[in-house]
């Protein structure tokens, strides 16, 4: 069952392959990558995520399953209530398009020390006014930054998956999120 604080991969469910195209190009990079966006479950059948075309909002569970596969994911030892209220905290922040584009481009490489990755996630949500998927789960549950050998700022979904801090949670997802948008509009 999912729980606050878990983090929901996505790849579009689109049938035509332009549809998927403009997708991946608007919603996530890299483009190869099958799961290439990531939000946090922050309760109350809600999500934060960062896109291109709103910054960093709260969706609707639903909304997310009802367009996408999914994959979900817990982060190990960490403070799942508080990953969620720092990332409540970054709602209505602009998304970061040139962060996106140059953390896939133009990766930075170098920081040698765990401590110092962690160290620079920890600052993100106090210093960063824009944001990209991954930035906002960085941001979050800034010890991910000790687990994956990039820059807290050019860390990409995928290299979350891969962390050793972090596990699939299978089965995550009740399907009465999947019908929960139908219901309110009624």
């Amino acid at each position: 069952m999912i729980r606050k604080g878990d983090l929901i991969f996505t790849k579009p469910k689109l049938k035509s392959a332009a549809s998927r195209l403009r997708r991946h190009m608007i919603v996530s990079f890299p483009q190869n990558e099958p799961y290439g966006h990531v939000g946090i479950y922050v309760g109350g059948g809600q999500v934060v995520e960062a896109q291109a075309a709103h910054g960093v909002r709260k969706i609707p569970l639903s909304r997310v399953v009802e367009n996408n596969s999914i994959k979900v994911y817990r982060v190990i030892g960490g403070d799942a209530n508080k990953a969620a209220e720092v990332a409540k905290s970054l709602v209505g922040k602009d998304y970061s398009i040139v962060s996106a584009i140059k953390s896939y481009f133009f990766p930075r490489r170098g920081i040698e020390s765990k401590e110092d990755r962690e160290r620079i996630a920890r600052e993100i949500p106090k210093r960063f006014n824009k944001f990209f998927c991954s930035t906002v789960i960085v941001a979050a549950y800034p010890e991910l930054a000790k687990s994956i050998n990039s820059h807290p700022f050019d860390i990409m979904p995928v290299e979350i998956m891969d962390s050793p801090k972090t596990k699939e949670i299978k089965n995550a997802i009740p399907k009465r999120y999947r019908k929960l948008d139908k219901r309110r509009k009624k």
